[in-house]
């Protein structure tokens, strides 16, 4: 028996051995599942962050697109009405270059006649009346002009923050993007 009994306490100290090692193994198998766990959660968590940025931005896209067709809207109406303001005064220089020939034609009739002249001065006076409102008219197109220059303006500055918006929207996710490659 004490054959069998070296023989068995030697197999029992390999196995007590193999068991050491073993628990070891699944330690070490353990701390390396939690990791991997950790792992994937966190990149769980930066793809729930990426999505969410995505669709940020992709409703962002939209606001801005319905921002825009409603910007171009208000331009082609504003281009409509500065072509109607450009017909009008083709018109009335039309009709100026009529009266001018007109004066013409009656200035040299009415050369030798005094008091006929003085009552053609009247009316090229009253005439002048009209000018002057038609000025005062152009000058308040003028200033409706200068007002949509000013609106024109509001309009690009807020392309600008558009651009801008996207620009730091754009740093924010090669940022996420960096970090997920150094997290790797």
């Amino acid at each position: 028996m004490p054959a069998e009994s070296n023989d068995l306490e030697s197999r029992v100290t390999a196995l007590e051995e193999q068991m050491r090692v073993v628990t070891a193994d699944a330690a070490a198998a353990r701390v390396l599942a939690g990791g991997a766990d950790r792992d994937v959660s966190a990149m769980q968590d930066q793809l729930r962050a990426h999505t969410k940025l995505l669709n940020a931005l992709r409703e962002t896209q939209v606001e801005h697109g319905d921002k825009l067709d409603g910007i171009n809207g208000r331009l082609d109406n504003l281009e409509g009405r500065f072509d109607g303001l450009d017909g009008r005064i083709d018109g009335l220089e039309g009709r100026f270059d009529g009266l001018d020939g007109r004066f013409d034609n009656l200035e040299g009739r009415f050369d030798g006649l005094g008091g006929r002249i003085d009552g053609i001065d009247g009316r090229l006076d009253n005439l002048e009346g009209r000018f002057d409102g038609l000025d005062g008219r152009i000058d308040g197109l003028e200033g409706r002009f200068d007002g949509l220059d000013g609106r024109i303006d509001g309009v690009a500055g807020g392309f600008a923050k558009v651009g801008a918006d996207i620009a730091q929207m754009m740093a924010v996710l090669t940022g996420l993007t960096e970090k997920a490659r150094n997290d790797d």
